[in-house]
């Protein structure tokens, strides 16, 4: 299960009503250090090329947790939102959903393997990457991305249809209203979701699940 959080507005409600995400160009992102070309290379080329790799993808954004409280205040409006939990096991075992992998340090990469593997709107691992790489302190996302091809490149993103039935778990934020909670219960009403309250524990920094 892989699970994405969203504020409460009209385009996360149409994401539950049209059955589809958002992917974002990476340079949307709020990480300055987000799918640039970390390495410096004197060879004006690969720069270029990869320049216009990151230009004509897109990414949407997942987690492997749904009770995390940071990710909750950062991307569900301080708990005023939601989250959906997707099971679909052939989305998850294909090569455009890739785990992020974090370190201290630059990715280390071999020049003549990095530029002979360019393969500009293909599915190319080594280029890749550079687009699932990311800085330490961001490894309580836990994330996992989906990578898609952009085809006008002066576009900010674009939608991705996800699978008939692939949502299968709605939690509610715990700073979240009843009438918001009503408004989504109402739109996946004929579909086979479960739906959860996240409560703030009584014990511990944490959120339990209801």
């Amino acid at each position: 299960m892989l699970y994405k959080y969203f504020s409460f507005n009209e385009n996360s409600l149409s994401c539950l009503i049209n059955n589809e995400i958002w992917a974002s160009k990476p340079t949307e992102f709020n990480d300055p250090f987000d799918s640039i070309l970390t390495i410096d290379f004197e060879n004006k080329k690969i720069n270029s090329l990869f320049n216009e790799y990151v230009e004509h993808k897109a990414i949407s954004c997942f987690s492997k947790n749904m009770d995390n409280i940071l990710m909750w205040s950062h991307y569900a409006d301080c708990h005023r939102g939601f989250c959906i939990g997707i099971d679909c096991l052939e989305l998850e075992n294909s090569k455009i959903m890739v785990e992020v992998k974090y370190s201290e340090s630059f990715l280390e990469v071999d020049n003549d393997t990095f530029l002979h593997s360019n393969k500009i709107g293909g599915i190319n691992e080594e280029w890749q990457r550079i687009l699932t790489q990311k800085y330490d302190d961001w490894k309580y996302e836990e994330e996992v991305r989906l990578i898609l091809q952009l085809n006008d490149s002066n576009a900010k993103g674009k939608l991705f249809c996800l699978p008939d039935g692939a949502i299968k778990e709605i939690y509610f934020g715990c700073n979240m209203n009843e009438k918001n909670k009503n408004t989504i219960r109402k739109i996946l009403k004929n579909d086979q979701v479960i739906f959860y309250d996240m409560k703030k524990s009584k014990n511990n920094f944490k959120l339990d699940i209801i």
